[in-house]
């Protein structure tokens, strides 16, 4: 039972997934955090991290199509640095199943009250293809586990005016050498590039692997419950999120407030073709 009111058993979530093949939205790497996002202890705080077998083994989750498309590349960066962590013993290999039961213990036994990942919609809809890839049914979290966006959360209520102004105080060459805005020229709102702004530190690199983001994104929201708590239930169970034209226009967090609270509230919904002769046709995977 929580002690003061603001109190709030969170789990945040991190996945790395193949991408442009036929697994695409696969996930390989997973991982999450549960603390009390009222009174985090990082020195204590609740961390796993799995290496899903079905994908690890299959060496095609690490071949993809360039942009082009007209040729494929071998992701070795990044498999030889996750078959070293396999190898010394630094992560645990199970199958998607074990993973998944694993995350259920943890949801039910740990009090989890809120579910989130930094792009909710992306890591749900992963979740999802993942699931019915290895176990050939739905995903679904508890019906009393409430889910929320973080980079809604993060992006409107910390990403305002002063972010602004931290970005424009750098010179050209520093924002251009350490990706402070997008190829487009506009304001970044990734868990990166808040993690930079928060602790100041523009050289800071997220280095996609799924823990060590998931922690970054639970300082991140950590932070931002502390400054705006208050407004914290407007998040749950209402799955907006942040425009890119709102930070091309410098709105403030009061603006992007305003806009967020005046839209319908829309629960987690992942719209997916179906695989046979009607592509039109799409099913609707509710929360």
């Amino acid at each position: 039972m929580n002690n003061n009111k603001y109190d709030f058993i969170n789990m945040t979530l991190d996945s790395e997934c193949a991408m442009r093949n036929q697994h695409d939205k696969i996930i390989f790497d997973i991982a999450w955090t549960v603390c009390n996002i009222n009174k985090p202890n990082f020195e204590f705080l609740h961390k796993r991290r799995f290496i899903v077998k079905e994908s690890y083994e299959n060496i095609d989750t690490w071949i993809w199509r360039n942009k082009k498309g007209n040729r494929y590349n071998f992701d070795e960066r990044r498999y030889q640095q996750l078959h070293s962590d396999v190898i010394d013993g630094k992560i645990e290999v199970l199958e998607w199943r074990e993973i998944y039961k694993q995350l259920m213990t943890d949801l039910w036994s740990l009090g989890v009250e809120g579910f989130t990942a930094y792009n909710l919609k992306h890591d749900w809809t992963c979740l999802k293809k993942t699931h019915l890839r290895y176990c050939h049914e739905d995903f679904m979290l508890p019906s009393h586990v409430k889910t929320w966006c973080s980079m809604d959360f993060v992006g409107t209520e910390l990403l305002g005016h002063k972010y602004f102004a931290w970005v424009d105080a750098k010179p050209k060459d520093i924002i251009e050498r350490y990706n402070l805005k997008t190829d487009g020229g506009n304001y970044g709102y990734s868990a990166e590039i808040a993690g930079k702004y928060l602790y100041d530190d523009v050289g800071y690199a997220e280095p996609h692997t799924a823990l060590y983001d998931a922690t970054l994104e639970t300082s991140l929201i950590t932070h931002t419950y502390r400054l705006h708590k208050d407004r914290f239930e407007k998040y749950l169970g209402n799955i907006q999120f942040v425009h890119w034209t709102y930070f091309a226009k410098r709105l403030s967090s009061i603006a992007k407030r305003i806009k967020r609270d005046s839209k319908a509230i829309k629960p987690i919904i992942v719209k997916a073709k179906m695989s046979n002769a009607n592509d039109d046709k799409q099913r609707e995977f509710d929360l």
